[in-house]
């Protein structure tokens, strides 16, 4: 799925699963996504740094763009990202995530993987990973340096400013792919993370 386009997925039948394999500008996560009864999930399996995701990701958009204008040459650069993608997965996939436990960072890899949810909290992370809130929150803090929730903030402000950046997306709609249901929160979060607002920044 191309950058900056908000999606959701959904089975025929009560449940369904796969395994997805995303990234943004320095990282590939792999998760195994699952539905059950219309309550979405997913399960990082794997994180990891790529010096590649970058490229990887404009050449995903370039192939999105490709398709939309029913350019023939679309399924050759689909393929060809397929096999870049695996390729560079297979080369980091080893890498351990450095400096903190097995159990803080696949609570990374879920906010990074979930921070689009309205609804993400410690709690609801806490349970995917069958432990305890406040000892994951107090052992996060102590292993990043950071609360969970600053984390999280980051990188929903990196996602925001993405998307103002590289989308024609309303203000209200990058919030809300943000993790936000409130627009005005959100452009008030914005304002005092940024120092300016989203519209102002997307002016430049």
């Amino acid at each position: 799925m191309p950058a900056g386009i908000p999606h959701e997925e959904r089975g025929e039948s009560d449940s369904f699963a796969n395994i997805v394999i995303a990234h943004d500008t320095d990282r590939f996560i792999v998760l195994g996504c699952h539905c059950w009864y219309d309550r979405p999930g997913a399960i990082p399996i794997k994180s990891c740094a790529s010096n590649k995701a970058k490229y990887l990701s404009d050449l995903l958009a370039e192939t999105a763009d490709s398709f939309n204008h029913g350019s023939l040459v679309a399924p050759h650069l689909y393929r060809a990202y397929l096999g870049l993608i695996l390729e560079e997965y297979e080369r980091v996939v080893s890498k351990p995530k450095p400096g903190v436990s097995p159990m803080v960072a696949r609570c990374m890899d879920l906010l990074f993987a979930e921070l689009g949810s309205t609804d993400l909290s410690i709690m609801h992370i806490a349970r995917q990973l069958n432990c305890n809130a406040d000892s994951l929150s107090a052992r996060f803090s102590r292993e990043v340096g950071k609360t969970a929730i600053e984390y999280l903030t980051e990188l929903r402000m990196e996602q925001a400013k993405r998307l103002l950046r590289e989308t024609s997306l309303s203000i209200a709609e990058v919030a809300w792919a943000s993790g936000y249901r409130d627009a005005n929160y959100f452009s008030r979060l914005f304002k005092k993370q940024n120092g300016t607002t989203p519209r102002s920044f997307r002016r430049g």
